[in-house]
């Protein structure tokens, strides 16, 4: 019975968003009292009809009222301006129901059946517009209406079964109690918006959305009051009938059924329910939501006070929390965070590493501890500095010094430094890195580059450092010895190109031959004339090419003088092959190494086929 009325009085309320939530309120209540008009209209026609046979009571005017209010009821929910206007036409109907009936109970000589309907016609129908009145006037205009066409039947119609004067004092009665009442409720109406505003305004004014959620035994869920914040938090009007399936639908899947489920264990355990939802407004980014309540048993429905908070931010703070947290527990470097006063008050597992102090051991301590005294005096200043100005000599920059380990060592390392303020309270933040491993690589690398300049210094054979460009080959460095052998100063070879300084013109091509085959395959051994302080002599040159990672390519070259020794081979060659004996030359163990012509023209050999080839092996030990 409870499940029909609700849904019966859930879809006479209108839909109208425009229309304030009182007026629908009213003209859900007046389309209730239009349908049970048009009934008992009607419906009261059979019990006049035995009650009094011979009585004048029309049957069609009373089918023609009900149809009237039917009428309006159906239009109702096809116009909008008969909606808003919707009371004042039921009023309208309720003065002609008035009429009417004066003129029946005059036709009827006011009979006893008929003078009692009338009292009740007037007492009811004067009650229903009281209720949906604004001030008392509207009741006083209807009952003034009402007793005035009495006063008018009695002195005009036929003589009256019933006194006029019982009939009017009666009449006079009602309107008298009506007034008082209308006005009492009128206050009680008043005092209750006035209260309904107060706590509109408290609610409006907190932050977040108010809310006021039920449950019904049937299954039933919605809201009675939702706060108008709900359009500048979530994006959606409040308006309570709707609130709760426009809400749901902003809710990705996964979050509504838990949502659902959370409801029903708070209801169950009768405890606090509490959610945290993302929630995609109609208009703008996706935000976080925090539902929060304790929910109230009610006659039929559990009953939902609480609250709609926006804690996109929050979330944003978290996620960025935890995110730095991830991150300083898992960074390598020290992460070591100090308040205003330079004490410590955060350290990373990085910090534990590098220093040897255990995080519960040195938070709480001046971040001096991890310093060398030496240091530590400009620290102090410069932290002053920063507190009376904001700004410090290091903020911002990375900078080479020196920590100290728990143990007492140094530990070199590269320091970052940062200031900010929160909550009216400067921090101080720094990334340390340790360098001990780049420190021990740099030292290495200056003790290579010393060993390597002295060597390259000290060399009696020419060396001679040289960068590749587009139009050439031009020295960057020369030892003593390139100087000696070319009779050159450092000043002249220093970024001249060495083909045009050294190589004779005819040479030049396989010269750039020579260089573009270094820079090719990295190494190239060749022998080469060049000019030098003598003249032009012969060099065995090592050329290596190197690429930096920044510049141009460098070719090293070493030249080794192998004059003297071409001169020797060229005699030896020259009496070697030019006689007409056999001559060869054979390790200890009888493997060939080399065969002058005639020997070779006597077998028909080329030198490839006995060299390395064991003597007892060779043609000539074959042929006898």
């Amino acid at each position: 019975m409870t499940t029909s009325v609700r849904a019966l009085l859930s879809r006479l309320r209108p839909r109208d968003d425009h229309l304030p939530e009182e007026m629908r309120s009213q003209v859900q209540v007046h389309r209730l009292l239009s349908l049970l008009g048009a009934g008992l209209v009607v419906g009261f026609a059979p019990l006049y009809a035995v009650a009094a046979p011979d009585a004048i009571d029309p049957l069609w005017v009373r089918v023609g009222i009900a149809g009237l209010f039917l009428t309006l009821l159906t239009a109702s929910y096809r116009s909008a301006r008969v909606r808003a206007a919707y009371v004042s036409c039921v009023w309208g109907v309720l003065y002609l129901i008035v009429g009417w009936f004066v003129v029946l109970a005059a036709l009827n000589q006011f009979s006893g059946e008929y003078a009692v309907g009338l009292l009740l016609v007037y007492a009811v129908l004067a009650g229903i517009v009281a209720f949906g009145a604004e001030s008392v006037w509207a009741p006083l205009a209807f009952l003034g209406y009402g007793g005035g066409g009495t006063v008018l039947a009695t002195l005009t119609g036929p003589r009256p079964e019933t006194s006029p004067l019982i009939l009017l004092a009666s009449m006079g009665t009602i309107a008298v109690v009506e007034t008082v009442l209308t006005q009492g409720w009128l206050w009680i109406r008043k005092t209750v918006r006035e209260q309904e505003a107060r706590l509109q305004g408290l609610t409006n004014s907190l932050p977040g959305v108010v809310f006021q959620f039920f449950v019904r035994e049937d299954g039933t869920v919605g809201h009675h009051f939702v706060s108008e914040h709900a359009e500048d938090v979530l994006g959606l009007e409040a308006d309570p009938p709707t609130f709760h399936e426009r809400c749901l639908e902003r809710i990705p899947d996964p979050y509504q059924r838990e949502i659902e489920r959370s409801i029903e264990t708070a209801i169950d355990e009768q405890s606090d329910w509490e959610f945290e939802t993302p929630f995609d407004p109609p208009d703008g980014e996706r935000i976080w939501a925090l539902g929060a309540s304790t929910p109230e048993q009610r006659e039929g429905e559990t009953v939902f006070n609480g609250v709609i908070l926006d804690i996109t931010e929050r979330k944003e703070a978290e996620r960025r929390r935890r995110t730095y947290e991830e991150l300083k527990d898992s960074a390598e470097d020290a992460i070591v965070i100090a308040d205003a006063d330079g004490d410590i008050i955060d350290w990373n597992p990085g910090a534990e590493a590098m220093f040897g102090y255990e995080k519960e051991a040195i938070v709480g301590r001046p971040i001096e501890t991890i310093m060398p005294d030496r240091h530590r005096a400009p620290h102090r200043r410069g932290m002053e500095r920063v507190r009376e100005t904001g700004r410090g000599r290091f903020l911002g920059e990375t900078v080479e010094l020196e920590g100290l380990h728990q143990d007492g060592h140094e530990v070199p390392v590269e320091l970052a430094l940062s200031s900010w303020e929160a909550d009216r309270e400067r921090f101080f933040g720094a990334i340390i890195r340790d360098i001990t491993e780049r420190k021990n690589a740099e030292q290495a690398l200056r003790e290579e580059r010393d060993r390597f300049e002295t060597l390259f210094e000290s060399l009696p054979t020419p060396v001679v450092r040289c960068v590749a460009q587009d139009d050439g080959v031009f020295v960057t460095d020369a030892n003593p010895a390139f100087e000696d052998t070319f009779g050159l100063a450092a000043t002249e070879a220093v970024g001249a190109e060495i083909n045009h300084m050294l190589v004779p013109e005819k040479d030049h091509d396989r010269a750039r031959d020579f260089d573009r085959r270094v820079l090719e395959s990295g190494e190239v051994r060749a022998e080469v004339q060049r000019t030098t302080a003598e003249g032009m002599r012969e060099f065995q040159v090592q050329a290596i090419s190197r690429r930096p990672d920044e510049g141009p390519p460098e070719i090293y070259a070493i030249y080794t003088d192998i004059t003297e020794r071409k001169r020797r081979e060229r005699r030896l060659n020259a009496i070697f092959n030019h006689t007409y004996q056999f001559t060869g030359l054979m390790e200890p163990d009888g493997t060939m190494i080399e065969a002058n012509d005639t020997a070779l023209r006597f077998g028909g050999l080329d030198r490839e086929d006995i060299v390395g080839t064991p003597i007892w092996k060779t043609h000539w030990a074959q042929t006898g």
